[in-house]
């Protein structure tokens, strides 16, 4: 918040070696008096001074999102928006592998060889399973198959799981990336759903990047609606950011 140790001390009434302590997190516990204290000072919830108390509240966020689904867009004005968990119907998807045959027939490489490409169904599997056990997985389908809405359930799931060590959800729609991209080069996902925590946004953003670089655990990324970027320049910078990305985070899903 650009103040000193001085100025906090000043302000908040802690002395200076205990805000030293916290700092240097020699400290492990702190009264919750003093918590409340420096984020009044600070100007932030309490929370999200505790361990974990950043990522909580965007899991709480992601929850609120993604918690209901509306039928406005399908035709149906008048009826309630129902709980997601309760309304969800998973989609049965089914892997595309495609081979590719050579018959070269004793020639060099490029005379008179042949290639043939083959299409070979696997087994039909839910989305949600599909999903849950690859690292990376693209799912093709036309517009209102449910695509969007298996990825709003993943986000839901992931966000309130009991799990201590469950993975972080990082939903993006990708049409608005693309638009946040064109006023900032710099926007990445992780830059772009940080932003929208307002003041908190550079500490959202930190914590989630230090979530993103864990050997210990790993991120869910959900990135929802390329096929709604038309324009071809626009989607070509949009999936050099996403493989920038990969790159940069190779182990999230």
């Amino acid at each position: 918040q650009g103040m000193t140790q001085a100025e906090l001390m000043s302000a908040s009434g802690i002395s200076r070696a205990q805000i030293s302590r916290i700092l240097s997190g020699r400290q492990g516990r702190v009264l919750r008096n003093t918590l409340e204290r420096l984020a009044r000072e600070l100007r932030v919830d309490p929370v999200a001074l505790s361990v974990g108390g950043v990522l909580q509240e965007f899991r709480e966020r992601v929850s609120r999102e993604h918690a209901s689904l509306d039928f406005r867009g399908i035709g149906n004005p008048h009826m309630q928006k129902q709980s997601i968990q309760d309304a969800f119907v998973d989609l049965t998807v089914r892997e595309e592998v495609w081979e590719t045959d050579k018959a070269d027939n004793g020639c060099m490489p490029g005379e008179g060889s042949s290639r043939r490409e083959r299409f070979h169904p696997r087994q039909p599997m839910a989305a949600t399973e599909c999903i849950g056990t690859h690292d990376r997985v693209i799912m093709l389908g036309d517009p209102g198959s449910g695509k969007t809405t298996v990825l709003r359930f993943l986000a839901t799931a992931c966000a309130t799981s009991d799990e201590a060590d469950g993975e972080v959800p990082i939903y993006v729609r990708l049409p608005e990336l693309c638009r946040a991209m064109e006023v900032d080069e710099r926007v990445d996902p992780v830059k772009f759903v940080a932003a929208g925590e307002d003041r908190r946004a550079l500490g959202m953003e930190s914590a989630l990047r230090e979530e993103l670089d864990d050997e210990k655990r790993c991120c869910l990324v959900l990135l929802d609606g390329l096929d709604e970027v038309g324009d071809p320049e626009q989607r070509g910078r949009l999936i050099e950011c996403i493989e920038a990305f990969i790159e940069r985070y190779p182990r999230n899903r």
